[in-house]
């Protein structure tokens, strides 16, 4: 759980770094590229882990050599054995990842696919802290398709929770659009980007007529949020009670695979440069990998929080993420927290916990 804490704490504000153009005139990398190879690395690591759950299970209930008459077990344990025990695991996992039933997780890897790719966006748009406080929208969504998919019912709490978590939000959106950078801002030395400050201010003010980054980055989180509310509610709908922790998320990743391709694919037909030969991998440095690994930590991470802990927990790691949040921005980015956002983050935090302590 304390590692989901940084972990959710170190993505706004890793996201939001690697989105910068670097010095030199180096320009962004593709996020779907991101999206990709994340989905790649949580298939493999799930898998990894998967087939080692398998493995310590068969050892547990003892080998049965009967599924395998061809072979006959040795009186002391030898190198035999033991690849015989991971071949026999692998197939398990295998034929269980590989079912008929497994194709109803397509259409909610389709809309993690969705989800990612708009966080990278809305990273890329909004601060880090204020990218981290909307994120919390999940929660109203979530519990909107809950009572429609499901039926779930929810307490006085839970409602009160919920909307004195959209007060809040309102709040942190309010303070973000008087933070727009002015149309005027000079040309000042940026020591965090390297880049004048006309620069940045290239990557979040609107041109006339079109909409701010402020708002683009909240309607990227709020499209988000509605994507990752119903697709958490399907896969409740659809997984089987007792599905194993890493056959579902292995499931979820493969099917992630094909999807994540298709901004690849529109970006090579439609926007390839002529003179060039198309590189999907072209900016991608330290820091888009940085962002890679720890998408792939987050996904791991919170399939083990979903076993192991409870909700309660879970709404104060989310809070404490927050907080962090707050606190790493101020540090290492100049940001000012003011009183605005303090409050609206300060109701967020708050209904994060009563809703939590009331599921």
């Amino acid at each position: 759980l304390v590692l989901l804490t940084l972990q959710n704490s170190l993505l706004a504000l890793v996201i939001h770094r690697s989105r910068m153009p670097s010095g030199g005139g180096g320009g962004l990398y593709l996020t779907g590229t991101a999206v990709l190879l994340s989905e790649v690395g949580k298939a493999i690591f799930s898998s990894l882990f998967g087939i080692r759950s398998f493995r310590l299970d068969s050892a547990g209930a003892g080998y049965d050599a009967s599924c395998h008459p061809s072979y006959t077990l040795p009186t002391s344990f030898d190198f035999r054995r033991k690849s015989r025990s991971l071949s026999y695991a692998i197939k398990r996992f295998s034929a269980k990842v590989f079912t008929k039933r497994s194709i109803e997780l397509l259409l909610p890897a389709i809309l993690y696919v969705a989800q990612n790719n708009l966080q990278l966006v809305a990273a890329s748009l909004l601060e880090p802290a204020t990218f981290q406080v909307l994120s919390q929208l999940k929660i109203f969504t979530t519990a909107v398709f809950l009572v429609l998919i499901l039926g779930r019912k929810l307490d006085s709490r839970q409602w009160f929770s919920i909307f004195f978590l959209i007060f809040g939000v309102a709040m942190v959106q309010l303070n973000a659009k008087r933070s727009e950078i002015p149309p005027h801002a000079a040309a000042v030395e940026d020591p965090y980007l390297d880049l004048t400050s006309d620069a940045r201010t290239e990557l979040r003010l609107a041109t006339p007529g079109q909409m701010s980054s402020s708002t683009l980055g909240f309607l990227a989180i709020l499209v988000a949020s509605v994507i990752s509310g119903f697709a958490g509610v399907y896969i409740e709908k659809v997984v089987k009670t007792g599905t194993d922790l890493w056959v579902a998320n292995t499931q979820l990743s493969l099917f992630s695979i094909a999807p994540a391709l298709v901004p690849l694919i529109h970006d090579a037909v439609f926007h390839a440069d002529p003179g060039r030969t198309w590189n999907p991998m072209r900016n991608f440095g330290f820091w888009a990998w940085a962002t890679v690994a720890i998408q792939v930590a987050g996904g791991l991470l919170v399939a083990l929080v979903m076993k192991y802990a409870d909700n309660v927990l879970k709404g104060f790691a989310t809070s404490l993420a927050i907080v962090l949040s707050f606190t790493f921005s101020v540090l290492f980015l100049g940001s000012e927290m003011e009183f605005l956002f303090i409050l609206g983050s300060s109701i967020i935090i708050l209904s994060t916990l009563i809703y939590s302590s009331s599921s």
